[in-house]
């Protein structure tokens, strides 16, 4: 019970935004694409793979759209 409610307040904390440069930056539609790189991570990992790795991925995904993430994670 501990660990299911440990894993909901884990994915629920899904609040992360790069910053990114939007003059170095390819594409314009910056919301948009965060929610489908949200999106994609989210249903691509389980609920404690996609807590831990969050910012990594989703700085990456948005990083393959044409963006300047300036606080990449690695």
């Amino acid at each position: 019970m501990i660990r299911i409610l440990f894993l909901l307040l884990l994915t629920g904390c899904s609040n992360y935004v790069p910053v990114y440069d939007p003059t170095g930056s390819t594409s314009k539609e910056f919301y948009d694409d965060l929610a489908e790189c949200r999106f994609v991570a989210e249903s691509q990992m389980s609920g404690f793979q996609y807590g831990y790795y969050e910012k990594q991925v989703i700085s990456k995904c948005m990083e393959n759209r044409g963006y300047s993430v300036l606080n990449p994670t690695k």
